[in-house]
């Protein structure tokens, strides 16, 4: 499959001042002459006339030589920058086609780029998490697991591993050095798992900076929950009434904030005496809040505020105080609130009709999903790594609890067993299935 020459158009569908096609493969030159009649120069631009099966000159373009192995996928590669019109683009590719290429399936070219060594597994990844970044900050963060922040990490860990098997497999061979090597072990192993702890609880906060973040927006009915989710995402997709029970359904809205991703989600208002319909949106109310990374719990009256304890009860929050911020709504209606607020931790108040407090709303939001501003260090992540991260510590776990055993064969697998879920992050040990689940949700033409 991966010695034949392939096609594909490397840039969006629709119009455009310029489209790219791309050819990749050993027959890619001889494509490329075929319907250029021009030879081409190593990384020189040239101007060519594309003409079609009647010698017709279709469209003007510059054509682009890269040798292997410096190209993007290791082989031969042709770029056409040619003009932007799908009929253009598409006659292209089938004159191409015609002359000894096929089309590229999703996200052949990186993959050929992995299978040729010129990209690990997580950077191929890194490569379409940059281009669906929907923030600025995965964006960034993108970047730099392109550049091997998140490799240079996991390869850290990897080499420790490593190097504590090579020290196993020698008392296993050497007896008399066994109980040294045994002390040494204890304390590397304990250095390993806290690493590993370190790497998943950032490749966490990597994972969600692709996905966004979870706010889920509840309390009683008609406290204003609606009117606050559209004053967050500058938008009506909320409607709002004063007749209580009007949400009855999650509403998400997805959102930038501050550069980060998040999605809101307006939910049904919880109250005791709901009719049929009101109890299946309280019954999804309750679902979102079990899924959601934040609770924005909003309240519009100081009894609220003051029986604070009874007011989690009554809407179901009291074991989700962890992940909770108080918001009292309509302040610009309501006195002598500031204390009972400012005794509430994580608390601010605000008003979604005039927007006093929304910007400190957003702030705490901010600090409490992500209390560590941006370092260069960040990365992201997918939820394979964080698997295949915690599957790695369970081994470490299991190799740490037989560390006072005679047995260092079996304390032995488990290391083998944790480097080669580790292995599966860097695309050093993996499956066919595992690339072909991979390199499916790429676009064409990347």
């Amino acid at each position: 499959m991966f010695n034949d020459t392939i096609v594909a158009i490397s840039t969006p569908s629709g119009r455009a001042g310029i489209g790219i096609i791309r050819i990749s493969g050993h027959c890619a030159i001889a494509v490329a002459q075929s319907v250029t009649s021009k030879n081409l120069t190593e990384r020189k631009p040239t101007l060519c006339d594309i003409r079609d099966q009647n010698n017709q000159i279709l469209d003007e373009a510059i054509v682009i030589l890269y040798l292997n192995p410096r190209s993007y996928t290791g082989e031969d590669l042709i770029e056409i920058q040619c003009h932007g019109n799908p009929i253009i683009l598409n006659e292209i590719i089938s004159l191409c086609c015609i002359r000894g290429a096929r089309p590229a399936n999703p996200g052949e070219f990186t993959e050929r780029a992995f299978r040729n060594g010129k990209l690990s597994l997580e950077k191929a990844e890194a490569i379409a998490d940059l281009i669906n970044s929907q923030s600025l900050r995965a964006v960034r963060s993108a970047r730099r697991s392109l550049s091997g922040t998140f490799s240079k990490k996991v390869n850290s860990v990897l080499s420790l591993l490593k190097n504590s098997l090579i020290q196993l497999e020698a008392s296993i061979d050497f007896s008399e050095i066994a109980d040294s090597i045994g002390t040494l072990l204890k304390e590397n192993l304990a250095r390993q798992q806290q690493e590993l702890e370190c790497l998943i609880s950032d490749a966490k906060r990597g994972a969600k900076l692709s996905t966004g973040f979870q706010v889920a927006l509840t309390g009683k009915p008609n406290v204003g929950k609606s009117s606050l989710l559209n004053i967050l995402s500058s938008s009506d997709r909320a409607i709002v009434s004063e007749q209580p029970g009007t949400t009855r359904d999650t509403i998400e809205v997805s959102l930038e904030l501050n550069g980060n991703l998040l999605n809101l989600t307006d939910t049904a208002g919880i109250r005791e005496n709901a009719d049929a319909i009101e109890k299946q949106g309280i019954s999804r109310t309750k679902k979102a809040v079990q899924l959601c990374d934040l609770v924005l719990l909003i309240i519009d009256n100081t009894e609220d505020l003051n029986d604070f304890r009874n007011t989690l009860r009554s809407v179901g929050l009291e074991n989700h105080q962890n992940k909770l911020i108080l918001v009292l709504n309509k302040v610009d209606k309501l006195k002598g609130y500031d204390k009972g607020l400012n005794d509430k931790h994580n608390s601010v108040g605000v008003s979604a009709l005039t927007g006093e407090g929304i910007p400190n709303l957003i702030d705490l939001i901010i600090s409490s999903l992500m209390p560590e501003d941006e370092g260069e260090t960040e990365f992201i992540a997918r939820n394979r790594h964080i698997i295949a991260l915690e599957c790695a510590l369970s081994e470490l776990a299991s190799a740490s609890s037989l560390a006072t055993t005679t047995n260092p064969e079996l304390l032995a697998e488990h290391y083998k067993v944790s480097i080669n879920y580790l292995s599966q992050i860097t695309g050093e040990y993996c499956t066919e299935d595992l690339l072909g689940d991979i390199f499916s949700k790429f676009c064409i033409g990347k």
